[in-house]
């Protein structure tokens, strides 16, 4: 039994669905100085529910820094490309402003509830999605 779909509706009542856009990476190229110049392929936009990190979880992040922000994002589809830990690492999540790093993918329920959560972290200041980015 999916209980997601049975709840679904009711969701966003709660906590909004929000836009967020996510920039697929396919890897870097070196330009002629020799810096690593990430590439996308895509740029999606989905719908998330946007989440906190309890501090409970945030406290067993290898290399975890105090000053940074992490967000869980639960996205409905298939997003498990979205994983360091297979050598898919390196994409971005746009919302709120800001670019935000795929940190993890802790939970992949596509085949049976249909959602994915990935976490992400903050990078620096305010970005806008396609800003001095080179697409593949």
């Amino acid at each position: 039994m999916n209980l997601h779909r049975l709840v679904r509706g009711v969701i966003p009542l709660v906590n909004p669905d929000q836009e967020v856009v996510i920039l697929r990476s396919t890897g870097y190229t070196v330009d002629d100085t020799g810096r690593q110049m990430p590439q996308y392929a895509e740029q999606v936009t989905v719908r998330a529910q946007v989440q906190p990190v309890p501090e409970t979880v945030l406290q067993h992040v290898e290399g975890y820094n105090q000053n940074s922000m992490y967000r869980n994002m639960y996205l409905m589809g298939d997003w498990t490309g979205l994983s360091r830990a297979t050598g898919q690492g390196g994409d971005l999540v746009y919302w709120d402003g800001f670019a935000w790093l795929v940190d993890q993918v802790p939970e992949a329920w596509d085949p049976t509830a249909g959602w994915t959560l990935i976490r992400v972290v903050r990078q620096g200041l305010e970005a806008q999605p396609l800003g001095g980015i080179t697409h593949a």
